[in-house]
């Protein structure tokens, strides 16, 4: 038995414009001649209110050649305030909305037979392999030999307080220094409290040596 694709777009592009202010006369355009079913798989939009024109133009032979129709966004009402009917419990009320829906439904029918469907197709054929390209057929790879062990198998015991991810070489062998991103080793309890300070630049000491030297001998002239 064969596959058979379908594509669903959600598009909430209309409120209350028409066919050509909402852009959906381009869609109809980049997907003519796709060659696949097509669908829009939400559509409304509450910003300037809601009158359902979508309907009509989804039922309209200038769509209906490349879309088979759609599906409203949504039945039950939510938070986001798109539903056009309420539940409580096992109790449904119709809100206004839904008996606008319903007219534009009524008004609206869908068409019949094929609805003018697109019956030959304009995709474009996959590249051939090259340095770049590395597929030469339209086969799916085979799983790695490394995949198949994680799904028979499992992902294993986790390193736990032993390091993560970011330490798949090893544990840690210390702890990185502020801002450096190299690791600095951790001290022994041998060494701990020891100082050891480093060369010093006796240039300011000598510097303050003759100024307090200068100072000195004034004082004695006084």
């Amino acid at each position: 038995m064969g596959t058979r694709l379908t594509l669903g777009q959600n598009d909430y592009s209309w409120c209350n414009t028409n066919f050509h202010v909402s852009g959906w006369d381009q869609k109809v355009k980049n997907f003519t001649g796709y060659g696949i079913p097509l669908f829009i798989s939400e559509y409304g939009c509450t910003t300037n209110g809601r009158d359902f024109g979508e309907v009509a133009a989804l039922m309209n032979p200038e769509m209906t050649g490349v879309y088979s129709g759609g599906l409203l966004y949504e039945y039950a009402l939510e938070a986001n305030g798109f539903g056009i009917a309420s539940i409580s419990g096992s109790t449904v009320s119709e809100l206004p909305d839904f008996a606008k829906f319903e007219s534009a439904l009524s008004a609206n029918p869908a068409p019949t037979g094929n609805g003018g469907f697109t019956s030959t197709t304009n995709a474009v054929a996959c590249p051939t392999k090259d340095d770049t390209w590395l597929v030469d057929n339209t086969l799916l790879p085979a799983i790695p030999d490394g995949a198949k062990a994680y799904f028979t198998a499992g992902a294993g015991t986790g390193p736990g307080l032993k390091g993560g991810s970011q330490e798949a070489n090893g544990t840690s062998t210390g702890n990185a220094s502020p801002g450096s991103g190299s690791v600095t080793a951790t001290p022994s309890s041998k060494n701990v409290g020891a100082s050891h300070m480093g060369p010093t630049d006796k240039g300011p000491l000598f510097a303050a040596g003759i100024v307090f030297f200068f100072t000195l001998a004034g004082a004695l002239l006084l």
